[in-house]
């Protein structure tokens, strides 16, 4: 996501080619393309839960409990 407060910040980009949105995969849409992808990632989707104050993620990466 872009920094509203500093608009001028370069966007971190991620490698690869998006998705199908037609035929999303089973897992996490972004597995293909991450570097710190796991098995899991493949198969089940993460859900979107909150990581900061205005800031929620869906990722496996980083997870208390997996």
């Amino acid at each position: 996501m872009p920094d509203l407060a500093d608009p001028k910040q370069p966007l971190t980009t991620i490698g690869g080619e998006v998705p199908n949105l037609h035929e999303r995969p089973p897992g996490c849409p972004f597995a293909p393309r991450c570097s710190k992808v796991m098995d899991r990632c493949v198969s089940e989707r993460p859900p979107l839960e909150p990581r900061s104050p205005g800031h929620h993620a869906a990722c496996w990466a980083g997870r208390e409990t997996t």
